[in-house]
């Protein structure tokens, strides 16, 4: 286009300058990806491995599917926090979940979110072990946690990993979600992968 036409208002498509009702949603599907994001949100049940034991893991998959397939000695919340190789500081979120009947209940999934928002992280990333959950319930939980936390306005961006789930169900849930967002809420959610 001539230099004298981009600078023509109206001519080139506007951006939306207020990013206010933006949400970004990024699919994760590697560790390296992964360090990217500070804050890991997960879900455990009770069983035998103590908190040492799932930090001795190292990667965030492998962290979250053994404290859903095995389970953690602990009945309450727990935080995971670790300084990878490269000196980046990775916390990791974990909330116990006993049945599926609770991945269902608001009054959970808005204690859940409170937590998430009293660490304050800059941004939240979520994996729900397939392991615990099914991969439907797991997808259910994932859209009516981001959409509670992207109505309280505190996050403009999300990280997914993608892991067992693969990425269709898991772009498939992020879309579901965009849907929702767009339609009931007037919010824009762009989800990249």
């Amino acid at each position: 286009m001539p230099e004298d036409q981009a600078s023509q208002p109206g001519l080139l498509p506007e951006i939306a300058k207020d990013t206010s009702h933006l949400t970004e949603i990024y699919l994760i599907s590697s560790e390296k990806e992964a360090r990217a994001c500070p804050f890991w949100v997960g879900v455990y049940r009770t069983g035998t491995l103590t908190p040492p034991q799932l930090m001795e893991l190292r990667k965030t998959e492998d962290i979250f599917s053994a404290a859903a397939s095995e389970g953690v000695v602990c009945a309450d919340p727990l935080i995971l926090a670790e300084t990878k190789e490269d000196g980046q500081a990775a916390i990791f979120f974990l909330a116990p979940i006993e049945n599926e009947k609770l991945a269902d209940s608001h009054l959970w999934i808005d204690k859940l979110c409170e937590a998430i928002c009293s660490w304050s992280p800059t941004t939240p990333g979520f994996y729900f072990a397939p392991e615990l959950l099914g991969a439907d319930i797991a997808s259910k939980l994932l859209i009516r946690m981001l959409k509670t936390l992207i109505l309280k306005n505190r996050f403009p961006t999300f990280y997914l990993f993608i892991g067992s789930h693969g990425l269709h169900s898991v772009l498939n849930a992020a879309l579901k979600l965009r849907t929702k967002m767009c339609e009931e809420a007037e919010r824009d959610v762009v989800v990249f992968h």
